[in-house]
């Protein structure tokens, strides 16, 4: 377990340079203080995988934990910064409560989709209410949507975090049970 925990310390960083580098290619004429925002992004997660890092050493269950939350409040502030309910980066709570759900299982991927959807509906909230810190040329999606929609789109991508939550725990469960099937385990109780 702890060698594929490193592969999720290694990759996250990895991940969001070629996250932030995909902005940086589409935006084209960036003023510094929006490279400056970029580069914190960077740096907010490798600081996050270096916190996991030093956890490992204490316990890993908390680590692991800590991980997610941080990787769930680094996906919302990418997702403020981007546009909010328009902005495409929503699939990164996927991939958080995906990956939370191989390493925490089903309780532990349940926590990280109820956060998940808290603060992916405050952060679209205040994105459509404010435009504090966010660069001028960041705003390539319009601001003008309705409170209707935004509503229906937090809904439905709400729920659908819950059913992705769902849908992976019964994969693991039947892949696992049907484990247990092939080898013969004796404990086995459907």
């Amino acid at each position: 377990m702890k060698r594929n925990y490193l592969y999720l310390l290694l990759n996250r960083p990895i991940a969001i340079m070629l996250l932030v580098g995909v902005e940086f290619v589409f935006l084209g004429n960036l003023k510094s203080s929006d490279v400056l925002i970029l580069i914190s992004v960077i740096l907010a997660a490798i600081l996050i995988s270096i916190i996991g890092y030093i956890l490992l050493k204490v316990k890993e269950e908390i680590s692991l934990y800590t991980q997610f939350v941080l990787d769930i409040i680094l996906s919302s502030a990418i997702l403020y910064l981007t546009g909010g309910i328009e902005s495409p980066y929503f699939i990164l709570y996927f991939i958080n409560i995906i990956v939370s759900s191989i390493f925490l299982f089903a309780k532990g991927s349940f926590i990280v989709s109820a956060i998940s959807i808290g603060l992916f509906v405050t952060t679209v909230f205040l994105r459509s209410k404010f435009r504090m810190f966010v660069p001028e040329s960041f705003l390539i999606f319009s601001s003008s949507i309705p409170s209707e929609v935004i509503f229906i789109r937090s809904y439905t991508y709400s729920l659908s975090f819950f059913y992705g939550w769902g849908f992976k725990c019964l994969c693991f469960r039947k892949i696992y049970t049907g484990e247990k099937e092939f080898t013969g385990d004796k404990d086995y109780i459907e």
